[in-house]
C-alpha cells in the first residue's frame, strides 16, 4: 500500500495531509475524521512537495520560519536546497532586522539572489 494525501481547509488554510503507509497504520486514525492524526504529516498545501521542482523561499518563508524558532542552521540548510527568489532591498533587509532574522541567514539570503 502507498501514501496517501489529503487536502483539508483549516481556518481559511488549505493543507497537505499525507498519509504514512500500510506498515504505520498503528499511528494513524481510522476514524474517518478529517482532523489529522498521531503520525501523520501535516504541512500547508503551498509547501506540499511537488515531483521533480524545487520550492522557491522568498522573505515571507524566512520570516515564518524564524517566527516559528526554527533555528538559523535549519533555515540555511533549507536555502541551500531551494531556489532563491528574495527581496535583498534595504527597506526588505531593515524588515528583516527588526524581526531579529539571524543575520547569517540575511548574508544567505544576499548571496543568493545574485545580481537583482
Amino acid at each position: 500500500m502507498g501514501i496517501t494525501a489529503t487536502l483539508a481547509l483549516l481556518g481559511g488554510t488549505v493543507y497537505f495531509i499525507q498519509h504514512p503507509p500500510a506498515f504505520l497504520s498503528g499511528f494513524t486514525s481510522t476514524s474517518g475524521t478529517d482532523k489529522p492524526a498521531r503520525g501523520q504529516r501535516v504541512m500547508p498545501a503551498e509547501q506540499a512537495p511537488s515531483q521533480g521542482q524545487k520550492t522557491a523561499m522568498d522573505n515571507a518563508t524566512i520570516l515564518r520560519l524564524w517566527n516559528a524558532k526554527v533555528s538559523a542552521e535549519v533555515i540555511l540548510q533549507m536555502m541551500r536546497k531551494s531556489d532563491a527568489n528574495y527581496d535583498v532591498s534595504p527597506s526588505a533587509i531593515i524588515a528583516l532586522r527588526e524581526a531579529q532574522v539571524d543575520e547569517d541567514v540575511i548574508l544567505a539570503m544576499i548571496n543568493r539572489s545574485g545580481n537583482r
